[in-house]
């Protein structure tokens, strides 16, 4: 078994033996240094860490990844033309609902968070722009744009994974 010496640092490397690995988007704060196997490493580099955190279990001598608590968008609108993106129509007018839901680490909805959360929309426009989730649960209606484009929705909340979802905007 081929160990690493691991220490996170918040400049976005990991260090094996004084080489380092670039790790794209490694968002954490030196917090622990330690030596793991081969697959744990490669385990490291390749994790998505805008959605998990890496924490060293000092009992059973192995890094773990905790998946992070997140946003969920979704909408009602529908896939009209196949290509996987739903669509309404780019009429200035045309309303589709966008759902809201938070999410715990383990993937089940927090029907304990009634917190309001940000929303900001690239193209087309809001009901509102910041939303009270009850339940974990919220909605708002994003009105077209008069324009063939592709929007995308997204909802933020303090260190919450933010969440999307993307429409696109058809001519008629």
């Amino acid at each position: 078994m081929i160990k690493y010496a691991v220490v996170f640092k918040s400049n976005n490397r990991v260090s094996e033996y004084g080489s380092a690995f670039e790790v794209p988007e490694f968002d954490s704060e030196v917090f622990y240094s330690a030596e793991i196997s081969t697959d744990e490493f490669i385990k490291l580099l390749s994790m998505d860490t805008s959605k998990y955190e890496a924490y060293w279990d000092g009992d059973n001598q192995t890094v773990n990844l905790q998946k992070k608590a997140y946003l969920k968008l979704t909408t009602d609108a529908t896939d009209n033309d196949g290509d996987g993106i739903p669509d309404i129509l780019a009429d200035g007018s045309s309303t589709a609902t966008i759902y809201v839901k938070k999410y715990n680490s383990d993937d089940t909805l927090d029907a304990n968070f009634n917190e309001t959360i940000d929303l900001a929309v690239l193209r087309g426009k809001l009901s509102a722009v910041k939303i009270t989730l009850t339940n974990g649960e919220g909605q708002v209606i994003l009105t077209s744009a008069a324009e063939t484009v592709l929007s995308i929705v997204r909802g933020s909340y303090g260190e919450l994974v933010d969440g999307t979802v993307q429409i696109f905007f058809r001519p008629s």
